[in-house]
C-alpha cells in the first residue's frame, strides 16, 4: 500500500510540473532561534521539542486541479533534515472529488487556533503516510474518508486506520464540522462562527470512545482598526482535570512595525509532551515582544517569563523569523 500511495504521489507532481503553463509556487523558511534561556542554554528550536527538529524549509505548488507542498526540518543540534511531510492531490469531475496522498498533514476538517503558534487542536493525519479522498457534492458541504499507512503488516490494521471527516461550510455564517479516527478512537466536533464582524470564534469538543478522555477547547480572536487580539481556553479531562488560556494581543505601530504580549495560564497536565504547544511553559507567564515585517517575511524578538508548575521561575530570549521567496 505504502508503495502505490508513493506511484499516486508521483504522478500527481510529474502532472503538475509537465503540464502546468503558469507555475504557482511558493517557498518559505521559518522556525524558532532561542538566543539565551534562564539554563544558560542558546539553542535552535523552541524548549518544548527538547532539541529537536522545529526549523523548516517548505515549498508548495498549486494549480486549480492539482498540486502538491512539502516540508522538510532541520535539526536542532545537527541541521540534518528530515522530511516531515509531502502531499500531493488532484480534483476530479469539475472539482466534486479530491484525491490526496503522501506523508499528509492537515486540519482539513478541524478549525485552527487564532492563536499563532498554537497546535491545541489536534490534527485528522499529522504527518502520517496514508491517502484521503473528499466528496464534495453540493457547495459547502464536504465528505472526507482517509487512511493511515498501518504499522503493521496484519490486514486489520489497514480497517483500524480508517479516519473520517464531514464539514459544512454556509459563508460568512458559519461552518460545522465532525471527525473520527479509528486509530486512535478520537471523536470531535467543532462550529466556527464568522457572522460577528471583527470577532469570528469557535468552539469544539474532542471524546476518545475508549478512554472516555474528553477535552473542550474555545478559540476567538478580535480586530478593530490597529489593535489585534486572540484568545484559547482549553479543558480537558483524562485522570485528572486540568485548564489552559493564553491571549495574544498585538498593536500595529505601522506597516512594518508592531508590539505586543502574550499571557498565559497552565496547569501541570498541559506540559511538555502534553500537548500546550505555546511558547510559555505551565503556570502563569507573559511574553512582551516586538515584530518586524520585512518583505514577505518578519522577524519576532521577545522576552518570555514563566513560574512553572510547579512554581520553578524561568525565561528565555525568543527569535522567530520567517524568510519567504
Amino acid at each position: 500500500m505504502k508503495k502505490a500511495l508513493v506511484v499516486l504521489l508521483a504522478l500527481v507532481l510529474g502532472a503538475g510540473l509537465l503540464f502546468a503553463a503558469d507555475a504557482k509556487w511558493g517557498a518559505w523558511i521559518e522556525g524558532d532561534v532561542v538566543l539565551y534561556d534562564s539554563a544558560g542554554n542558546a539553542y535552535i528550536g523552541p524548549s518544548w521539542i527538547s532539541g529537536g527538529a522545529y526549523n523548516t524549509l517548505s515549498l508548495a505548488y498549486s494549480e486549480d486541479n492539482y498540486g502538491f507542498a512539502m516540508t522538510s526540518e532541520f535539526d536542532a543540534n545537527a541541521w540534518g533534515g528530515g522530511l516531515r511531510d509531502i502531499t500531493g492531490w488532484y480534483k476530479l469531475f469539475n472539482g466534486m472529488v479530491k484525491l490526496t496522498a503522501g506523508k499528509i498533514r492537515t486540519r482539513a476538517y478541524e478549525p485552527t487556533s487564532f492563536v499563532e503558534g498554537s497546535a491545541v487542536v489536534t490534527r485528522l493525519f499529522n504527518a502520517e503516510w496514508g491517502a484521503l479522498v473528499d466528496f464534495m457534492p453540493v457547495k459547502g458541504l464536504s465528505i472526507g474518508v482517509g487512511a493511515q499507512y498501518p504499522s503493521g503488516a496484519a490486514a486489520a490494521d489497514y480497517a483500524n486506520n480508517v479516519l473520517f471527516g464531514a464539514s459544512y461550510d454556509l459563508e460568512n455564517l458559519a461552518k460545522v464540522s465532525a471527525t473520527y479516527s479509528l486509530k486512535t478512537d478520537q471523536l470531535s466536533a467543532s462550529v466556527e462562527v464568522k457572522a460577528v464582524k471583527g470577532l469570528p470564534f469557535f468552539v469544539q469538543f474532542m471524546y476518545n470512545t475508549n478512554t472516555s478522555a474528553m477535552k473542550a477547547l474555545l478559540s476567538a480572536s478580535y480586530t478593530m482598526d490597529k489593535l489585534s487580539a486572540a484568545l484559547d481556553g482549553v479543558f480537558k479531562y483524562a485522570t485528572a482535570a486540568d485548564v489552559a488560556v493564553e491571549a495574544n494581543v498585538g498593536y500595529a505601530l505601522s506597516d512594518v512595525y508592531k508590539v505586543g504580549a502574550t499571557l498565559s495560564y497552565a496547569t501541570a497536565g498541559f506540559g511538555g509532551a502534553n500537548g500546550w504547544f505555546t511558547d510559555l511553559g505551565t503556570g502563569f507567564g507573559v511574553y512582551p515582544w516586538v515584530n518586524v515585517t520585512v518583505g514577505g517575511g518578519s522577524l519576532n524578538l521577545g522576552f518570555a517569563l514563566w513560574t512553572g508548575d510547579p512554581a520553578a521561575l524561568a525565561w528565555k530570549i525568543p527569535l522567530k523569523y520567517v524568510i519567504a521567496f
